[in-house]
């Protein structure tokens, strides 16, 4: 279901990445998984080739997102790092989220629901005005929207949807009231996934808001999400339009 992210990044491939970065991705992204650096050093060098004497090229931190391709014929996976990284790390550093406990999966969806929370807060109480202010602030916001809450938020929407925990549920409406705004199309696709899995208790959620620019959002959303041949259950259309 990560698709509309997958999208993203096929689109973007041609021009970030050159030579064998582009066979292995864009022969091989439909088979990436998202992945975290276990390291005891709490980080691992991204190297240009698959070998340790290869040059470095970037690094991870531990506990964050990059998608990795899977290989059980190599000791070194081909990754690749929002935007701006590409590379091989060996692969007893890398921990997929797909095998990762629930019990984590909830903790991560919490700690970065939350952190998304804090920072569009503070990034909506800034005045324009305040542009030194204004752009430090909105750098941190992409930059951690980008590089942890985005990349995650489809498995965070699998466990809400799985548990319907109505706390995170309503941590995530929260976020989504302080970026409707937003053009991110993975943002969108996720939230009216999770609003047609759950359309009552999402709406009760919404509802709180009493916000005319939320309850577009979420129409909006709902739409994108059917352009891309998605099924919408005419009864949610018409739940939504009532709001």
């Amino acid at each position: 279901m990560r698709k509309v992210f997958s999208y993203l990044i096929i689109s973007l491939l041609p021009f970030l990445l050159k030579g064998q970065a582009d066979s292995v991705f864009l022969n091989s992204l439909t088979r990436a998984n998202l992945g975290i650096i276990a390291d005891p050093d709490n980080y691992s060098i991204v190297r240009a080739y698959p070998d340790i004497h290869s040059d470095s090229v970037n690094y991870i931190a531990n506990d964050e997102f990059f998608d990795f391709i899977p290989d059980p014929s190599s000791d070194w996976l081909a990754v690749y790092k929002h935007w701006n990284t590409f590379g091989y790390v060996h692969k007893s550093r890398i921990i997929g989220i797909s095998s990762l406990s629930d019990a984590k999966i909830i903790s991560l969806s919490y700690k970065i629901i939350k952190e998304q929370l804090r920072i569009a807060k503070e990034f909506d109480r800034i005045s324009f005005n305040e542009r030194e202010r204004f752009d430090s602030i909105g750098s941190v916001y992409n930059n951690y929207h980008d590089s942890y809450f985005r990349p995650f938020l489809n498995y965070a929407v699998d466990f809400m949807i799985k548990s319907g925990d109505t706390d995170l549920i309503k941590l995530l409406v929260n976020v989504i009231y302080y970026s409707t705004g937003s053009a991110d199309e993975t943002q969108s696709f996720e939230f009216a996934r999770l609003v047609v899995a759950k359309p009552e208790l999402l709406l009760n959620c919404i509802n709180e808001y009493k916000s005319v620019s939320l309850n577009e959002y979420t129409l909006g959303s709902v739409d994108f999400y059917a352009s891309h041949g998605f099924d919408i259950d005419e009864k949610v259309r018409k739940m939504l339009r009532a709001k």
